[in-house]
């Protein structure tokens, strides 16, 4: 699964809105259910789930989903590198 795909399928779960079509230039703020406590929900599970790390108030500071979705495909690409640099 491609980590835009996972990003997807984790915010559908946290709005718990199966059926939310994602585009790029969409606002976070007009996601069905989206609110403050789902972006930090959304940011602790991307650090568990796809190791994504965020300093302090970043994520925060992403007003629509392609800008999200580019954050954690860089840092996600980052973290895939160094996970197989050990091997």
């Amino acid at each position: 699964m491609k980590s835009y795909q996972r990003l997807e399928e984790i915010v559908r779960q946290l709005v718990r809105d199966d059926s939310f079509e994602f585009r790029d230039e969409t606002m976070l703020d007009q996601i069905p259910g989206w609110d403050s406590m789902v972006q930090i929900n959304l940011m602790f599970v991307l650090e568990q789930q796809m190791g994504v790390c965020f300093s302090g108030s970043e994520i925060f500071e992403f007003e629509t989903f392609g800008q999200l979705k580019r954050f954690v495909a860089s840092h996600r690409l980052g973290a895939e590198l160094s996970e197989g640099a050990g091997k």
